[in-house]
């Protein structure tokens, strides 16, 4: 009998279901898109029951889209968009407020509270610099402005925790509270010296231990799941992943200093540093790539708030373009002398700068700029971004980045990644494949499972490679107008 892996990826627009055959390949996928609730003062927001409930529409169409049984399937592997907080009951098992998106800064006054030297301990147990983009803050946000979060932390019944743990929770049906150390690493709470809650960074958030999930493996057992009766069988849950961390495995970036960068509504750019992390850097963030068997991989990381937003700014709140299709045409048209820059900090710029108050800014434009520049200049953000932090790990780590790795939707355009190629001064490689996050948390399922062997799966991957083209000089130019616009919405 064939054997199945079902991946899931729940990101921050939308949930696929993906099922994978005995040789690693895609069958079908499905998918389904949840609402972004943003109000009056930008607060970003999903409705966590919608999401489990979009879980299970993606799972049975795909199912029913590969004409297969739930028989066929030997494991699942789930990854998800990371920091987005929900908060439920145990009692009810049902979400006591909308779930807190990565994206939202509201939490930054928690922030503006804690004390530098409170700030220093925290980064150095958790490997993160203090911000409102992590977990902890939107979780004491919570306690200090939801009454209902309050009733049932003092009750006894409260759970909390990141998208990974809410939906495994709703798959078993309330019988597993757990997260893995990928996605535990980026809330600002795991000591990733001894992967554990973190007693000092709790004490300090006013967090207590109770309300988190237990903290496990990335490849292990995490329970079993008919999803609620939709299936007649329980199938095993063997791994689960934050998205960035899940598409780094499914990269193949499995060796010191392999690097790729993971462009969805915003971006991550990430390095593998091996089983131990003496690294110390202010600007970047250390996390748990993984752990298989207890041992971890740790990564360099740096995230960006707005890359596919920034696109999705062009099309639903500006109106310039109907659909991505139209932005190489775009492209085409514009003026290349144009020096128009965009700095997409609509919620603040994340790593390397850390400045939450930041505000966007469209700089240099002369009357002769249109809708094509401004176009171009919001593509080209999105690898100014990039290159600002890979030139930063670079310098934290003294490894000088050749080859750079690229996925998600923003990789497909062909100007962007050349135009990032040619920033770095570094070949970059586009997997012809990219469904790179469910990849990664499917084929570690399925090596768990016994149905995959890892070599093979990682020897036959497929790239569009983009080779940098442009001089020094361009280069500096183009960086020094990029920096001059930063600071514009610095100050």
């Amino acid at each position: 009998m064939a054997k199945f892996i079902l991946g899931i990826d729940q990101s921050t627009h939308g949930t696929k279901a993906i099922i994978f055959d005995q040789n690693g390949k895609i069958v079908k996928r499905c998918d389904a898109a949840h609402r972004q609730i943003i109000n009056h003062l930008g607060w970003i927001e999903h409705d966590a029951h919608e999401i489990y409930k979009n879980m299970r529409k993606a799972v049975k169409n795909v199912i029913e889209a590969a004409s297969i049984s739930e028989r066929d399937i030997s494991a699942i592997g789930l990854c998800n968009q990371r920091e987005t907080i929900v908060a439920w009951d145990k009692k009810t098992q049902k979400a006591i407020c909308n779930a807190i998106v990565w994206q939202c800064s509201r939490a930054e006054s928690v922030c503006s509270h804690i004390s530098e030297q409170a700030s220093e301990v925290i980064q150095k147990n958790t490997g993160l610099p203090l911000s409102p983009y992590f977990s902890a803050a939107k979780i004491r946000w919570l306690y200090e402005n939801n009454m209902d979060f309050q009733v049932s932390a003092n009750a006894g019944t409260l759970c909390c925790g990141t998208i990974d743990s809410w939906l495994l929770y709703c798959m078993t049906e309330g019988q597993c509270f757990k997260s893995d150390v990928s996605n535990a690493s980026r809330t600002q709470l795991l000591n990733i010296h001894s992967l554990s809650w973190d007693d000092m960074c709790c004490k300090i958030f006013g967090i207590q231990k109770e309300w988190l999930a237990q903290i496990h493996s990335s490849s292990d057992y995490f329970g079993e799941t008919n999803f609620n009766g939709l299936f007649e069988r329980k199938i095993p849950i063997f791994s689960m992943l934050g998205d960035s961390q899940a598409a780094l495995f499914g990269e193949g970036c499995h060796n010191i200093g392999d690097t790729k960068v993971t462009c969805g509504t915003g971006a991550s750019a990430m390095m593998n540093i091996g089983c131990h992390h003496t690294l110390n850097s202010p600007m970047l963030a250390i996390s748990v790539g993984w752990a298989i068997d207890q041992q971890p991989i740790y990564v360099l990381e740096g995230n960006i708030n707005y890359a596919g937003a920034a696109l999705d700014w062009l099309i639903r709140d500006l109106g310039l373009i109907k659909s991505e299709s139209e932005i190489d045409g775009y492209i085409q048209k514009s003026d290349k002398t144009d020096n128009v820059c965009f700095v997409p900090a609509f919620s603040g710029l994340g790593a390397p700068y850390w400045q939450p108050k930041a505000k966007a800014v469209l700089s240099g434009m002369t009357r002769k700029s249109g809708k094509p520049e401004i176009i171009r200049a919001a593509v080209e953000s999105i690898a100014y971004q990039i290159a600002d932090i890979v030139t930063e790990m670079h310098k934290v780590n003294m490894i000088h980045t050749k080859v750079l790795k690229c996925d998600g939707a923003p990789s497909r355009n062909q100007y962007m990644m050349q135009f990032l190629s040619n920033l770095l001064d570094a070949s970059i490689n586009v997997p012809k494949n990219d469904e790179l996050s469910c990849i990664g948390a499917a084929y570690m399922a399925g090596i768990r499972a016994g149905i995959y062997d890892k070599n093979q799966l990682f020897s036959n991957q497929e790239y569009i490679c983009y080779m940098p083209s442009a001089d020094e000089q361009w280069r500096q130019k183009k960086l020094m107008m990029w920096h001059q616009a930063v600071k514009k919405c610095i100050l």
